[in-house]
């Protein structure tokens, strides 16, 4: 789209996936940056608990390390933004209308009446 004049008119930047940190390195970022510097990048749908012991894990920090480690990463790339998927979600990882549980900055224990800052909340807080 970005190479198409036209096209390229019509959009501002576009949006990366947090979960494709794996697949390309970060600095496909910067090479997208220097061909379309007119262009942002925003990371999108971040989360955590999909695949490293599913669900909520209360006071877990290796998530909030990972968290870290990629918006440092990113906005050493040229990313403009980043987001979460889901900053609340129940003790089990919902509402979802898939059965795709995960963990949030954020758990609301809604029989407790109590919500839970997790690391994950701390670490974007720094940003």
């Amino acid at each position: 789209i970005f190479e198409d004049p036209v096209a390229s008119s019509y959009v501002g930047g576009i949006g990366v996936h947090w979960y494709a940190d794996g697949v390309f390195p970060a600095s496909a970022l910067t090479t997208t940056h220097e061909r379309h510097p007119d262009k942002f990048i925003l990371y999108t749908e971040a989360c955590n608990g999909f695949l490293q012991g599913k669900y909520p894990r209360l006071g877990y920090f290796y998530r909030a390390e990972l968290y870290a480690n990629s918006i440092i990463t990113v906005l050493n790339n040229w990313v403009a933004g980043w987001t979460d998927w889901n900053m609340v979600l129940d003790m089990q990882g919902g509402p979802s209308w898939v059965p795709n549980y995960l963990d949030a900055p954020i758990i609301v224990d809604k029989d407790a009446q109590e919500f839970y800052k997790q690391p994950m909340y701390y670490a974007m807080a720094h940003f």
